[in-house]
Order: structure tokens, then sequence, then C-alpha cells
């Protein structure tokens, strides 16, 4: 059997999770409709622990204002495709014409972590079906830390993107490749008030609430995603036989793995396990077969709107 790769979830039993949201635009930005203290006042009645003003292509250097911290971030965009630009240390010059990769190296050498904003958003592509394709996010790009896998404020395009975190993981795992992981991020985009949810956002496990821990936990994938969800992950436990999950305000349970044997072949999405609660409390212990490469957890609340793990690399 294969080992546990990456024990992301240990000890998260009892745990207190940390909420932020990483992609909130102000009046800086030329559609947003909100100042920044109306942004920070509303994060903190919705209950959130730290967020990103990340204003189109304006560096915000972070700080603590009404109870929430901010990290530093912007959101560096050409016609090329958008990254979000987090905990750099300094503003990073526009580039419209430039490609994506040219940007990801950019935020990396200004020592933040660059993440995939709206990868499914139509705009970005000719064919105006979808951005960032496998072969791009495979073959084309290197060095990215992450993805938006839900937007809750997305006019044009998708507001999910799971498939893209799956594509991503399945591929690297059947090439056998190493580098850095890539972790799954949901936001807001917030232009105005009404779209921040306390439903909405990442849940991390961070020692405390500052820009070193918490970037230290994103680093790691010690976090999970709320896509407009009332579910909550209570306990998330693997070790070399078992994944044992619980979690509330979930009628649902569901594992999502990179596919069957070797002799089946892979699949971008192949479901593992599933089970069903009538109550909201739910729990699910599964037999880790060795085969999985990954599995991701998802639960579902009683909207059908879900929570969705970091992958667990098998």
């Amino acid at each position: 059997m294969r080992k546990i790769l990456n024990n992301i979830y240990t000890g998260l039993s009892g745990r207190k999770w940390l909420k932020g949201d990483l992609h909130i635009h102000t009046s800086i930005s030329k559609d947003g409709r909100m100042s920044r203290r109306q942004a920070l006042d509303t994060l903190h009645t919705h209950g959130f622990d730290f967020c990103a003003i990340s204003d189109h292509d304006a560096f915000d250097p972070g700080g603590e204002e009404n109870g929430v911290l901010v990290l530093p971030g912007s959101e560096f965009s050409s016609k090329k495709g958008h990254l979000l630009a987090l905990l750099t240390d300094r503003p990073l010059e526009r580039d419209e014409t430039g490609p994506v990769q040219q940007q990801i190296d950019a935020i990396r050498d200004a020592g933040g972590l660059p993440i995939l904003a709206h990868p499914k958003i139509k705009e970005l592509t000719l064919d105006q079906s979808m951005a960032y394709t496998s072969e791009q996010l495979l073959c084309k790009l290197s060095g990215y830390h992450g993805m938006e896998i839900y937007n809750h404020n997305v006019g044009s395009g998708f507001t999910t993107a799971v498939d893209r975190l799956d594509a991503v993981w399945t591929g690297r795992i059947d090439a056998d490749a190493g580098g850095l992981p890539v972790w799954g991020y949901a936001s807001s985009d917030a232009h105005a008030p009404e779209h921040i949810s306390p439903n909405v956002g990442i849940l991390v496990d961070a020692k405390d609430c500052t820009p070193a821990a918490i970037r230290t936990a994103l680093e790691a994938g010690r976090f999970y995603s709320l896509a407009d969800t009332m579910a909550r992950f209570e306990e998330i436990a693997v070790d070399e036989q078992y994944l044992h999950v619980r979690a509330a305000g979930a009628v649902m349970l569901r594992l999502e793995c990179s596919g069957g044997t070797p002799a089946e072949g892979r699949g971008n999405r192949r479901l593992a396990g599933i089970k069903i609660a009538a109550t909201d409390t739910i729990e699910m212990k599964y037999a880790i077969q060795g085969h999985e490469g990954y599995i991701r957890i998802e639960a579902m609340d009683r909207n059908g709107h879900f929570a969705y793990s970091n992958p667990i690399s098998i």
C-alpha cells in the first residue's frame, strides 16, 4: 500500500480555524463600490479574521483594522490572465501584454504567493469557453501556488472551477511530477459590501493570526474552502489505513480521487466514496486502497453548497 505522502490535516480535531477572504476590491479599483473601511467593517461583522485587499494593479501593504488582519496583496492583471499577488513585499508593475508565467515569476520574486484568479472566466479565452486549459496548467505554467476554485461574484464565466484543480493533481500524479503542490481557494471577489458572505472564503489552521503564521499554513495547504456553504469540517484525520472525516452543517460527504487502479487508468474525477445523512452532522471512515493518487473531500449542506478540502496525496 502506498503511504500518505502529504498529511496536511494532522491534528485538526478541536482546533480553531481562522476565516479569511483573499480577494476584496475597494473603490481604488475602477469597478469597486466600497471604501477600504466599508470592506473591513463588513468582514468584521461577518466574523472574518483576515483578508487581502486585492485591488487591480494597486498594492495594499496590509495592516490591521477593526480586528481584521489585512495581508499585503493586489490583483495582477493583463489580457493574458489575472493573478492574486498575495504577501508580496512591494508593489508590482503592471504589464498588460506580459505572459502569465512572467507575472507568476514577478510575484515570486517579490516574495509573494501567486494564485490564479477566476480560472474559468470566459473573457480571457479566444473561444469564450474556458480559461487555463489543462495543457496550460500542467505544461506551460509553473510556480503558481494556488488557484481559485470558487468565486462568489463572477459576472462573466463560471463560479466553480474545482475541476481545474483536479486536472492539475491528476496530471502531475500521472506524470510523477515533482515541484510545489497547487492548492484550491474560495473567495468572494467582492466589489461591494453585499458581495461579502460569512460562508465564502477559506478556513485556515494557523498557530496565530499573523502574516507569518497564515503564510506557513497556506504554503502547507492547511486550509479548506467555503463555496457559499454552511458546512464545516470538524475533523480530517488520515493514517496509513483510514481517512476519518466529520463535518457539521452537512448532509453529505463525498470523496474525489484521481482515478482507479493503474490497469483501469486515471480519470480527472472519480468517486471514491459517498454517504448521505439525515442529520446535520456526518462522519465517514474510508479505507485507503493505495491507488487513489489523491483524495479530496467535499461536504455538502442542505442547500447543495460545498466545502472543499485540499487534496491529500496518497
